[in-house]
């Protein structure tokens, strides 16, 4: 007789055990801390946490990170995200996902959680129970330095032969030369500061237009997904004031590689395009951002600021990709409909652990 999956909500004490597991499949180094700080920490609580167990050895993980939402109005949502999603390579086909989530989904629905969210590369076991997926995000980059970003980017594919990396190398240096020419553009003598903001507080609001919501970027979140962050040290926030208003701003990180990412932007809508285009190319040139090989972005198109944000960015010379992750959603209160294209989202909904 085949031995009984059991699951349950963990806590502290199965950390280890959890980052064991987590570790021996994902060949990585996740600590204790780590682990705490992303789970432990959030602004909006700790997350629910569900392991799949088989004679005392961790072969499942699922939880939900809890995240407090704000719409145009400033009206607060309970959601949580999905992450640490993850079953034995020796234990799949026993829907350990599917029971991992029916205990979740029980224990969200018992903390008044509106609609869970997350980002996935496997649309069919989430389709499968329920989930919708509206979109998916894009990807751009902007190069600086071809040959090491080519390098780059070859590590990380999954074909690895001549044929892929000369692919590589050519996108990469059709990106370089776009980059040359924002480079070569004029500069346009603006002024930004580099300081820590809050995109939400009792007198600004980061979303530009009715009916959208977001993360509620208010201090706690940013304590705890910037300052707080034990991944990266590096984060800093360039910005554009015009008489004490803010009028546009990215949040940025730099990697010990030299990898950078945008990880949020904002534009306020009366600002002319030329000033928007303007301040990305200072914000690059004014921080850091210049000595990186490679300048990152994770974005989205699916609702007018979203698509607003990626056309400051092609305009100047970032090359978008279509393929992207999927966007998930599951609403939990179906009385209340949820149109999840009015989610604006970007590198901030990401959990900073690369």
């Amino acid at each position: 007789m085949e031995d009984k999956i059991t699951y349950r909500l963990a806590n502290d004490s199965d950390i280890n055990r959890i980052n064991d597991f987590y570790n021996y499949v994902y060949k990585k180094n996740r600590t204790y801390e780590q682990f705490y700080w992303e789970y432990n920490t959030a602004a909006a609580g700790r997350a629910i946490y569900v392991i799949a167990e088989l004679n005392n050895a961790v072969i499942g993980t699922q939880c939900a990170i809890p995240y407090y939402l704000i719409t145009k109005n400033n009206e607060e949502l309970l959601t949580a995200k999905s992450e640490d999603t993850l079953v034995s390579p020796l234990h799949r086909g026993k829907n350990i996902f599917e029971n991992m989530y029916k205990l979740l989904i029980e224990e969200c629905k018992k903390n008044n959680i509106v609609f869970l969210w997350g980002f996935t590369y496997a649309d069919k076991p989430f389709r499968k129970i329920g989930f919708e997926i509206p979109f998916k995000s894009t990807m751009a980059n902007l190069v600086i330095n071809p040959t090491k970003s080519a390098a780059y980017f070859y590590s990380i594919t999954a074909k690895k032969n001549i044929s892929s990396y000369l692919k590589i190398l050519g996108l990469s240096y059709a990106s370089y030369f776009k980059f040359l020419l924002l480079k070569i553009r004029r500069r346009s003598g603006l002024k930004l500061q580099i300081e820590n903001i809050d995109f939400n507080t009792p007198d600004f609001n980061y979303l530009q237009y009715p009916g959208l919501f977001g993360l509620k970027l208010d201090d706690k979140f940013m304590e705890y997904r910037i300052h707080k962050n034990p991944y990266s040290k590096s984060y800093k926030t360039v910005s554009l004031f015009e008489e004490g208003v803010l009028k546009a701003s990215v949040v940025y990180n730099i990697n010990k590689e030299k990898r950078g990412f945008i990880i949020h932007s904002y534009f306020d809508k009366d600002l002319s395009e030329n000033k928007s285009k303007n301040f990305i190319k200072e914000a690059i040139f004014q921080t850091d951002l210049k000595k990186c090989f490679v300048i990152r972005y994770w974005g989205f198109k699916h609702n007018v600021q979203n698509a607003d944000e990626a056309s400051i960015l092609k305009k100047n010379h970032f090359v978008f990709l279509n393929q992207g992750i999927s966007f998930v959603g599951l609403n939990l209160k179906q009385e209340k409909p949820i149109k999840f294209t009015d989610f604006v989202l970007s590198r901030m909904a990401s959990q900073g652990t690369d």
